[in-house]
């Protein structure tokens, strides 16, 4: 099909998948890039996300983070009909809460313990720049949708674990978005 697919590898992919990716006739990497979607969005692209204790490949702190992001936003045109597709949730936003963790890597309370790890430095971006959309991942119990001032942002979750596709399709109009719903398969 001529359908494009964007791609930014997330935390837990190792490097050699950039070189796969770029190896695709109708897979685009777009790790760090803003991409024009149609004559009326376009999207900056991340896989990166906050230091976590599990020490993943993609992990970097908030200053590094912030700089990552400003470095996309500020080559936008238009930035408040653009999309934030962002692997890691903004801080505080419901779509970043994880079972808390004790010292030894145990969740507390038999995971019943919820603690926000998304990301202040891209919290702080989105309410900068209030995109239209800003589209997340990372956190697999973060199943939702929430506003940050003017911007939607979506998380669908995972539970590929399960089995189960989790994701969200999305209508863009021309400075909106028309519809939105939460898919499952």
């Amino acid at each position: 099909t001529d359908m494009k697919v964007y791609c930014s590898p997330g935390n837990d992919d190792m490097d050699e998948v950039d070189e796969i990716i770029r190896s695709s006739k109708r897979v685009m990497l777009v790790e760090g890039l803003v991409s024009q979607l149609d004559d009326n969005h376009e999207m900056t692209a991340s896989g990166w996300n906050n230091i976590r204790p599990w020490k993943t490949h993609r992990e970097e702190n908030e200053d590094q983070l912030a700089v990552r992001y400003e470095a996309m936003y500020s080559q936008l045109k238009n930035p408040r009909n653009s999309i934030f597709n962002i692997h890691v949730p903004p801080h505080k936003s419901g779509l970043d809460e994880a079972p808390e963790l004790d010292e030894d890597l145990r969740p507390v309370l038999a995971g019943n313990s919820m603690i926000p790890v998304g990301s202040t430095a891209l919290r702080k971006a989105i309410e900068k720049v209030q995109p239209l959309l800003s589209l997340h991942g990372h956190i697999h119990e973060g199943r939702g949708a929430t506003r940050i001032g003017k911007t939607l942002c979506i998380n669908p979750g995972s539970m590929y674990e399960q089995g189960t596709l989790l994701g969200t399709i999305v209508k863009l109009g021309k400075n909106t978005i028309d519809n939105y719903v939460l898919t499952t398969g």
